[in-house]
């Protein structure tokens, strides 16, 4: 079970490198479609983007959190 991260006394929920991690993945992600030209199949490419990255956070929180 993930605990609280304290960082200079600060605790931080343990989603949080879970979701920054999923903000690169999905950036990533979405930097491949825009590389390809796949971008320009799609209506709202922004929506696109969030859609990416809640994929990479759910995903990464689901193997994260059973550990």
């Amino acid at each position: 079970m993930p605990h609280e991260l304290s960082v200079l006394g600060v605790f931080f929920s343990p989603f949080l490198p879970i979701l920054l991690c999923g903000i690169g993945i999905g950036t990533f992600v979405f930097w491949l479609l825009v590389r390809f030209g796949v971008n320009s199949f799609f209506a709202n490419p922004p929506w696109v983007f969030l859609a990416l990255v809640v994929i990479a956070t759910c995903l990464l929180a689901s193997v994260w959190m059973d550990v």
